[in-house]
């Protein structure tokens, strides 16, 4: 069985959550609680340190702050075993999802080729534009 901590996980929030692990799609059953990948796809969105008060008033208002806590850690755990075991950094009760460099994100990615064409010559662009709707047009009369 292949190590799956060393395996690149491929995020996806684009058109709803997806996780793969080395392209290998993980069953939403391998999360066993809802909770943990709410808890993931959220820290996607709010990239960088969360801080856990921030976490407790999203997912567990209504609990008494050591309630929430205790859920917050049970979740933390599930989205390590699923993802790995340092995917979620915590420093200073606030948490971060920890991408490394095998690891990938398609909202990341889709701004990234978006930010590499407009960097290129207007008439490059007009050329990308053009494609594009030739690309449109022929799936229209298709479809």
């Amino acid at each position: 069985m292949p190590d799956t901590a060393t395996q690149p996980l491929e995020y996806g929030v684009l058109g709803g959550f997806r996780l793969a692990r080395d392209g290998v799609a993980v069953d939403a059953g391998a999360w066993e609680r809802p909770m943990a990948a709410r808890v993931v796809r959220f820290l996607l969105v709010h990239r960088g340190f969360v801080a856990e008060d921030r976490l407790l008033e999203a997912f567990w208002p209504d609990r008494d702050p050591d309630a929430g806590r205790r859920c917050l850690a049970v979740s933390v755990s599930r989205c390590r075993a699923v993802l790995r075991q340092g995917a979620i950094a915590v420093r200073e009760r606030s948490y971060r999802l920890a991408l490394d460099d095998r690891d990938s994100l398609d909202s990341e990615l889709f701004e990234a080729a978006a930010a590499a064409v407009l960097d290129r010559p207007a008439d490059v662009q007009t050329a990308y534009a053009l494609e594009a709707d030739r690309d449109k047009t022929i799936v229209h009369h298709v479809a």
